[in-house]
This record gives C-alpha cells, sequence and structure tokens, in this order.
C-alpha cells in the first residue's frame, strides 16, 4: 500500500509538475517502512535461522533489500541536504 500510494504521487509529480513534496515525503514514508521491514526481518533472521542477515534461504531478498534500502537512503539525503535540485 505504502508502495502504490507513493509511486502515485511520483507519477503525478513527474507527468503534472505537482505535488513535489508530497512525493517527497511518500518516499520518506517508504525508506521508513523498508527499514522497519528490514529490522523486524533480520530479528525473525536471527531467531529461525540464527543469522542476522544473508541466511542462505534469504540470501538474495537480503541482498537486494540491502541496494533499495541504500537507494531510497541516497534519495532521502539528497533531498534533505538539498542537493536534489
Amino acid at each position: 500500500l505504502v508502495f502504490l500510494v507513493s509511486l502515485t504521487l511520483v507519477l503525478r509529480f513527474l507527468v503534472t509538475g505537482q505535488g513535489e513534496q508530497a512525493a517527497a515525503a511518500s518516499v520518506l514514508a517508504k525508506t521508513l517502512t523498508l527499514y522497519t521491514i528490514m529490522v523486524t526481518g533480520c530479528i525473525w533472521e536471527k531467531v529461525v535461522f540464527d543469522r542476522w542477515l544473508f541466511a542462505p534461504a534469504f540470501y538474495w531478498e537480503d541482498l537486494f533489500s540491502m541496494v533499495v534500502l541504500v537507494l531510497h537512503t541516497a534519495y532521502v539525503v539528497a533531498w534533505w541536504s538539498g542537493t536534489l535540485s
């Protein structure tokens, strides 16, 4: 749901040029949601597989989740620092 709302707001901004702050805020909300999912997933992996991250059964999921988190975090940092303009 967070992804779909964010996607809609970002696409609206890209097509119409309106709602930049709403689109950026939605990316922030999505980033915080991703961090929450990652932390709870790490706890679950520790309990089930005795590894915080990169248990063999979830290696690729964890790897791509890290890539997504890095990209979203870079965007949020660039947005807050004003380097996007």
